[in-house]
């Protein structure tokens, strides 16, 4: 049974039953209090620092104290205000995704952590046998996993939001049964205002980072949602980075965005977890629409559209097989074939605007260029070639435009819808050159409907 934790009048509520009811932790008016002699699991005097001093800075996020003490959420440390020069965030979006189907992408980007006696034994991959929402979700096993600076993530987190500001954070966790860790505890650290001065936990706070607020004195063995306010608990923010912290157990995170109001958030949640119950009758005029909001950055947008065509298998592949432009290769290799031949002109500026054009088309035209490797080519077109194929090989996720968001989004419309003719233009995709790694979409997704 699907646990959540919303956020309303306080700061943090636990749904223990169904989505919309709402309790306070500890079904009372305040949070669960952190008891005396340093909190749950505190570090032994004299336990030292992890990562550096207080603040988590440089290294690693957290730091221990000694038993006995004890920080409120934001207290005990001098934290950095918020800077005026921090921009809005460009997309302007009510919601923004942090997390969803793309761990396989978010993975790479954290650092490892020590784990009790010092050894790095962490890992974080995508995980499709236990989701929240979507198709796959993020598994974190071992210490934790982090990133100061997630490439991206300057978001501006204020009391009165405006386009491309923010207020609140809402994500899901589990721990695998049977995985629990060393002490039985589970966080989330957030690096903001340059410092881990941010951190919850459920269960014991055994790795003794402090601040950090306990949401619950048990771990969540099935889905949780939690939505913080942000500005609530900590004030002006510029959240820049992200710890996920099983402390030596298993754990599994999903769900993440970050929302200007609890109503826009509940837009995606909604969306993600009633698609199934709610099949509205989708006609030319209706998918046109929906077409549009599935290239939105605004995940308020884009989420309940996708999801509205999951919810339709037998029109959703009708119509994106139309939407969806396919590039069967036929064309792709008479263009790769002559931009080759330009490669090696005897033009400079021929050269140069083949190769640029080139790096256009994406990794999806790497076996043609592989191809044309031979030791009688010229100097100048094997440094060229050579210099493309070792470009291409390196972007194992390249960045994804307006357009490749929409035919990602569309592609696991189809995997949700499931059916012979949403897989027959999954197979379809898979087998493109559509470039910017959207074929290798389609074949995860394919992988995942077996």
């Amino acid at each position: 049974m699907r646990k959540l934790v919303l956020g309303l009048a306080f700061t943090i509520f636990i749904t223990p039953v169904a989505y919309g009811k709402k309790f306070p932790p500890g079904g009372g008016g305040g949070f669960i209090g952190v008891p005396a002699g340093g909190g749950f699991g505190a570090p032994p005097p004299n336990a030292g620092f992890l990562g550096g001093p207080p603040g988590g800075f440089p290294g690693g996020p957290g730091f221990r104290q000694p038993a006995g003490d004890s920080y409120p959420i934001s207290g005990g440390l001098n934290l950095p205000t918020l800077s005026d020069d921090i921009p809005l965030h460009s997309s302007k979006a009510a919601v923004v995704e942090l997390l969803e189907d793309d761990a396989n992408r978010l993975a790479p980007k954290l650092e490892g952590g020590t784990g009790k006696s010092g050894e790095i034994v962490t890992a974080a991959n995508l995980y499709s046998n236990d989701v929240f929402t979507g198709s796959s979700c993020l598994k974190v096993v071992g210490y934790q996993r982090f990133s100061e600076k997630i490439p991206n993530w300057r978001y501006r987190i204020v009391e009165k939001p405006r386009e491309g500001e923010y207020r609140y954070l809402r994500f899901a966790w589990k721990v695998e049964k049977g995985t629990t860790g060393y002490a039985g505890g589970l966080m989330i650290q957030l690096h903001a205002n340059s410092v881990w001065g941010h951190r919850y936990h459920v269960g014991e706070n055994a790795v003794g980072f402090y601040p950090s607020k306990p949401l619950n004195a048990k771990l969540p063995t099935e889905w949780e949602v939690v939505t913080i306010d942000l500005y609530a608990e900590h004030k002006a923010l510029e959240l820049t980075g992200f710890a996920f912290t099983p402390m030596n157990g298993t754990a599994l995170f999903d769900h993440m965005y970050l929302g200007r109001t609890i109503e826009d958030l509940d837009k995606v949640t909604n969306a993600a977890t009633k698609w199934a119950k709610e099949k509205a009758k989708i006609d030319e005029t209706r998918f046109r629409q929906l077409w549009k909001d599935l290239a939105s950055q605004d995940a308020a947008v884009y989420a309940p559209a996708q999801w509205e065509l999951a919810s339709n298998p037998e029109t959703a592949a009708k119509f994106l097989k139309e939407a969806i432009k396919i590039d069967d290769g036929k064309g792709s290799a008479e263009k790769v074939a002559k931009l080759l031949r330009d490669l090696d002109a005897k033009k400079y500026a021929t050269r140069e605007l083949a190769q640029l054009e080139l790096a256009s088309m994406g990794p999806e035209i790497l076996p043609f260029l592989i191809a044309a490797r031979n030791p009688k080519n010229s100097t100048d077109f094997e440094v060229r070639l050579e210099a493309l194929i070792t470009e291409f090989r390196s972007q194992e996720f390249p960045e994804w435009g307006t357009e490749e968001l929409r035919s990602v989004r569309s592609l696991r419309a189809l995997e949700q819808a499931g059916g012979k003719d949403a897989k027959a233009l999954l197979e379809e995709v898979s087998k493109s050159v559509m470039g910017k790694g959207i074929p290798g979409e389609a074949k995860a997704c394919l992988s995942r409907m077996k």
